[in-house]
C-alpha cells in the first residue's frame, strides 16, 4: 500500500464536514495535527451526540488524556513531584521515653496520677510531615479523577482497544494513588480555586504543570461549556496507526457521506462513536418517511435480532464453540409499508490475491449465515459489499445485480454508491421484520 493511499484516506476523512473524524476513539491512534474543521461543525457534531452523555463523555476524556502534555506530565513531571511534594510540620501529642522541650506537663502529670503514663515516659508535642495542603488535595483529586476516566473508558471501548497512552496514564496514575502521602489525604469532591491558586504560585514548577492540566480536565467535565470542549478536540484527531483501522473509518465515513448526498438522506438526526454496547454510528431520516441506520462492526444478531444459521448450528453440538460474527459496516433502510432492505458491507485493506479470493468467500458466508435479514424471493442485489483499497473493476458491465454479492473499491465513490443506491429501489414484495431499532 502507497503512501498517497493512506494520505487519500486520512484526507477523505478529514474533509468530511459531519465530524467523521471524532467517530474513531479506540484503537491504537496517534493525536495528530489537522486542519480547522469549523466551530460550527464541532457543535453540530456534538450536539448530535448530545442525546448520548456517554459519547460525549467518552469523546472529551480521551482527546484530553491523549494531549502530549497530559502524557508528558504523568511520564515526566508526576514522579518528580512526588518525590518533592510540599508538606507542613503539625504537632502530635505523643508518649516518649525522651524528656523534650516540648513536654506537655499538664498531660504528663495527669497520665502519671491515672497510670497511662509510666515513670519515664512524658506526653511531648512531636514534630509531623503533614502533605494535607491545597496543592496536594488538588493533586489527589486529579489522580483519583484520571483512573477513575480511564477505567470508565476501558468499559466504554474494551481493554484490548484502549489507546497505549491511556493504558500508561492509568497505570501511572493507579500507582501514585498507592504513595504513603497520598493515601493519607483524602479525596476532594472536587478542585476549588484555592487549589488551584496555591498550585500555581507553588515554588515547585510541577505544580504549575498540575494546576493547568488539572483545571483543564475540570473544565471539559462540565459539558455546558462547549467552549472547553470546542478548544480540545477543533485542531486535532485521532488518527488511527494501523493502516486497517483507517481504511475501515475512510469507507464508513464515505457510506455516511453517500447516504447523505446520493441517497438524499440529508444531514444524520444522530451519530454515535465506535466503542462497545452502542447504538447505530448515524441515523438518517427522508422527507418521504424512509429511514437509514448504519451499524459499525456489530453482529446482525444484537444490532438487529437476526437469527443466526451459524449460531443454531454451533448451538446445537457439544464439543464447539462459537461467536456471532461480525460484518465491518451494516445498513438498513426502511419506508413505511415497504420492505425494510439489510445490506452488509465488509473492508478488506490487502493487495494479496489469495486474500482477496478468501475474502470473497468469507462474505457469501454472511449472506448465508444472515439469509434470515432478507425475505424469500427477495430482489435486493447485492446483498452485501466487498470494498478493497484499489484495482477492483466489473469488466462486463451487464453482470451488475445478477449476484448477491459486489466487489467496490475504496477509491470508486460512485461503485460504492451504485451497490447503496440498490437500498433505494422499492418493490411491492413483503417486508421483512427487522428488530433491534435501538441497536
Amino acid at each position: 500500500m502507497t503512501h498517497a493511499l493512506r494520505r487519500l484516506w486520512a484526507d477523505t476523512v478529514l474533509s468530511n464536514d459531519l465530524g467523521g473524524r471524532y467517530l474513531f476513539v479506540r484503537g491504537e491512534a496517534i493525536l495528530s495535527p489537522s486542519n480547522a474543521i469549523g466551530d460550527s461543525s464541532i457543535l453540530r457534531f456534538l450536539r448530535l451526540l448530545s442525546d448520548s452523555e456517554a459519547d460525549l463523555r467518552l469523546l472529551c476524556q480521551v482527546y484530553y488524556l491523549c494531549q502530549p502534555a497530559v502524557v508528558s506530565f504523568f511520564s515526566a513531571e508526576l514522579p518528580q513531584l512526588l518525590r518533592a511534594l510540599s508538606y507542613r510540620i503539625e504537632r502530635r501529642a505523643e508518649l516518649t521515653r525522651k524528656s523534650r522541650s516540648g513536654v506537655l506537663w499538664p498531660e504528663t502529670l495527669v497520665g502519671r496520677l491515672s497510670g497511662t503514663c509510666p515513670p519515664g515516659v512524658f506526653c511531648s508535642l512531636v514534630p509531623d510531615k503533614s502533605p494535607v495542603l491545597p496543592e496536594n488535595e488538588l493533586l489527589r483529586w486529579f489522580l483519583g479523577d484520571v483512573a477513575r476516566t480511564v477505567g470508565l473508558t476501558n468499559s466504554y471501548v474494551g481493554a484490548g482497544a484502549l489507546h497505549r497512552a491511556l493504558r500508561g496514564v492509568g497505570v501511572i496514575a493507579e500507582t501514585a494513588l498507592r504513595n504513603p502521602y497520598m493515601r493519607s489525604i483524602p479525596q476532594p469532591s472536587k478542585p476549588t480555586a484555592r487549589m488551584r491558586l496555591c498550585a500555581a504560585r507553588n515554588r515547585n514548577k510541577r505544580y504549575r504543570a498540575l494546576s493547568r492540566v488539572a483545571f483543564e480536565l475540570a473544565d471539559i467535565a462540565l459539558w455546558e461549556k462547549w467552549d472547553s470542549v470546542v478548544s480540545l478536540v477543533r485542531c486535532r484527531w485521532l488518527e488511527p496507526i494501523g493502516d486497517e483501522d483507517l481504511f475501515e473509518l475512510y469507507v464508513l465515513v464515505l457510506v455516511l457521506d453517500i447516504l447523505r448526498i446520493e441517497s438524499g438522506f440529508g444531514e444524520p438526526n444522530r451519530i454515535g462513536l465506535i466503542r462497545r454496547f452502542r447504538k447505530a454510528v448515524a441515523e438518517f431520516s427522508r422527507m418521504d418517511g424512509a429511514t437509514a441506520r448504519v451499524y459499525f462492526d456489530q453482529s446482525p444478531c444484537e444490532s438487529l435480532s437476526a437469527a443466526s444459521e451459524y449460531r443454531r448450528v454451533v448451538g446445537s453440538y457439544s464439543g464447539v464453540n462459537g461467536y456471532s460474527h461480525r460484518p465491518d459496516i451494516t445498513v438498513v433502510v426502511a419506508v413505511p409499508g415497504c420492505t425494510t432492505r439489510v445490506q452488509l458491507i465488509e473492508v478488506k485493506k490487502s493487495a494479496d490475491e489469495r486474500y482477496r479470493s478468501d475474502s470473497i468467500y468469507k462474505v457469501f458466508g454472511y449472506i448465508h449465515d444472515f439469509r434470515g435479514l432478507w425475505p424469500e424471493g427477495s430482489q435486493l442485489a447485492p446483498k452485501a459489499v466487498l470494498v478493497f483499497p484499489e484495482a477492483i473493476r466489473l469488466e462486463d458491465a451487464s453482470a451488475w445485480g445478477l449476484s448477491d454479492l459486489t466487489l467496490a473499491s475504496g477509491d470508486d465513490r460512485a461503485g460504492l454508491a451504485r451497490a447503496l443506491q440498490s437500498l433505494t429501489k422499492w418493490g411491492p414484495a413483503p417486508g421483512v421484520k427487522v428488530g433491534g431499532q435501538g441497536g
